[in-house]
């Protein structure tokens, strides 16, 4: 049973958990800066209101204090390692066995293809469950610690339930963006195709996500990015995870595996 998934969960350890560590290392980090940086972010926060920035960086948080200080640099990390891992990482899952000659070795399986396919995608899923996990556990030690050498008083301590809401949005987005793009690797099923066409379709929806933000005339384009749904800073400052944007991420990411898998069962492969 699972036969494919447990093979490649020990292929991809390396990768799979590099990521994750890399976005933690930064939590205790900033955290020892803090203090210093406290009494410069009411400046850096007028300097930040720049157009030029919210196109970059997005909706801004509250930079003067210690959770607005975390929610802008981890997250933002995050999403840039997010839109690295989904454009590169899903659309090669089936599409590198065909580069590398291994497509009579993929259809030895005694299984159907679509469930070969699917075993790999949760492969990258359940290497993504690292971020929410880490990310929590690491906020919560380095609350913890900060509390007890007097860093922060106990009203500045970060709400852990906010950040774990933040990270199970970002897994679905890992969840809805991998699946477009594994949709793109399957329909190609050649890598240098399927990264340049997942390529266009999440970057394309980032910049309308970041350009829609910037006039009211062209905040239409927002709606039509994932990126505007489960956004981090947005469940910063509203406390609370959005039934509606969750079933929106969802359902296109559950759409996509399915047309996904389909294709991969459907079509001729010699």
């Amino acid at each position: 049973m699972l036969t494919v998934y447990r093979k490649n969960l020990q292929k991809y350890w390396l990768i799979g958990i590099s990521f994750p560590i890399v976005i933690v290392l930064f939590i205790p980090l900033i955290g020892s800066l803090w203090p210093e940086l406290r009494n410069q972010m009411e400046f850096f926060q007028e300097f930040l209101k720049n157009p030029i920035y919210q196109v970059m960086l997005g909706e801004l948080v509250d930079l003067s204090t210690w959770q607005g200080m975390y929610f802008m640099y981890i997250f933002m990390m995050l999403e840039w390692v997010m839109i690295f891992a989904t454009i590169f990482i899903p659309a090669r899952l089936i599409s590198s066995e065909m580069d590398n000659n291994t497509l009579d070795v993929m259809l030895s399986y005694p299984i159907p293809r679509w469930r070969y396919g699917l075993e790999k995608y949760c492969v990258y899923l359940t290497y993504n469950l690292l971020y929410p996990i880490l990310i929590l556990s690491t906020t919560f030690l380095a609350n913890k610690t900060m509390l007890n050498i007097d860093f922060i008083s106990a009203e500045e301590a970060i709400d852990l339930v906010v950040v774990g809401y933040a990270t199970i949005g970002s897994w679905l987005l890992f969840f809805a963006l991998g699946a477009l793009s594994f949709l793109c690797g399957m329909i190609f099923l050649e890598s240098s195709k399927a990264m340049a066409f997942s390529g266009f379709v999440i970057l394309g929806q980032y910049m309308m996500e970041r350009f829609g933000g910037i006039t009211e005339s062209i905040n239409f384009l927002q709606d039509y990015s994932l990126f505007h749904y489960l956004s981090a800073s947005a469940i910063n400052h509203s406390g609370k995870l959005l039934i509606g944007d969750l079933i929106i991420v969802a359902s296109v990411g559950l759409a996509a595996v399915a047309a996904a898998l389909y294709v991969f069962q459907t079509r001729e492969l010699t």
